[in-house]
């Protein structure tokens, strides 16, 4: 790795279903949205559930936004609704931290050698997998505003 941190990051999925959908009709508004968050750091072994607590907080918060702006692109009249259950989509906890941390190659120069990660759906540790995205419920709704 060449960071000691990273995130958070977003990527939305948009199906091409969806699109195809979107430009056959005269609501270009309603559909679906899947939006991948990730967030990482290096920490000290007693820092990784308070972390991986304080990213997946920050995802669901900054996706909130992302999933709004993407709506809004749709068309004026048009707003998101966002829907997380649980926590987060792949995270690590203390005992898997330390050994992700020394395969993921957290530097000596970081504040620890644990791997605290959180994403909002689980893509095997990558930001981008669109086949295992692809399988999972989109976590953002776009809806005409009533």
């Amino acid at each position: 790795m060449t960071f000691c941190k990273f995130g958070p990051k977003f990527k939305l999925y948009e199906s091409t279903e969806t699109r195809t959908k979107l430009w056959d009709k005269k609501d270009k508004c309603t559909g679906t949205v899947k939006i991948q968050g990730v967030y990482w750091s290096c920490v000290k072994p007693a820092d990784v559930e308070e972390k991986v607590q304080e990213y997946k907080t920050k995802l669901k918060s900054q996706a909130l936004i992302e999933c709004q702006k993407h709506c809004e692109r749709r068309g004026s009249n048009c707003i998101g609704e966002l829907s997380i259950t649980g926590g987060c989509g792949l995270k690590t906890d203390r005992d898997e931290a330390l050994t992700m941390g020394q395969k993921m190659g957290c530097r000596k120069d970081c504040p620890g050698q644990s791997f605290a990660y959180c994403s909002l759906y689980d893509a095997a540790f990558r930001t981008e997998d669109a086949d295992r995205i692809s399988k999972q419920i989109p976590n953002c709704r776009c809806k005409i505003k009533r």
